[in-house]
């Protein structure tokens, strides 16, 4: 693969972090309204996460090039429609945050499978995207189990 298609599919890797790392900010906001600690804690844990991410894919971009931090006009209407949710409740703001996980996951799937010539070093890096958002996702999954079998 040619440096500057490296680099073009890179950033675009790099924007559905962008894109994750920013919706869970949204959640944090909800989550604060909401008060629930676990809740918070997880959404805190997957912020960190997706920032580890950025950091690590940032530099690998700014090696050779210059990493974007910019989403798509997409992305920015995307997160404007999750500003307008009615997300009241820890199941809401679980529910929706396991939805966010799984869409990433997927985009995450679809480019490793349609990039698979980044090198090994880069596609082991992407598979560890992945084993975070499974872990991301079953916390969240837990949170759902444990206030369904409270009542």
């Amino acid at each position: 693969m040619k440096e500057n298609q490296k680099i073009k599919a890179l950033n675009k890797f790099l924007s559905y972090i962008h894109m994750g790392n920013s919706t869970f900010r949204i959640y944090y906001n909800y989550a604060k309204k909401i008060g629930n600690e676990e809740l918070l804690a997880n959404i805190v844990e997957a912020m960190e996460l997706f920032k580890h991410h950025e950091e690590v894919f940032t530099n690998i971009i700014n090696e050779t090039s210059n990493a974007s931090d910019m989403l798509t006009p997409t992305a920015k209407m995307a997160l404007c429609v999750e500003k307008m949710k009615p997300l009241n409740t820890t199941f809401d703001v679980c529910y929706h945050a396991v939805k966010a996980v799984n869409m990433g996951y997927v985009s995450v799937l679809k480019f490793l499978y349609e990039h698979p010539k980044l090198g090994q070093d880069i596609l082991g890096k992407i598979v560890l995207v992945i084993n975070d958002y499974n872990q991301i996702r079953e916390k969240f999954e837990k949170i759902i189990v444990k206030i369904s079998t409270q009542n």
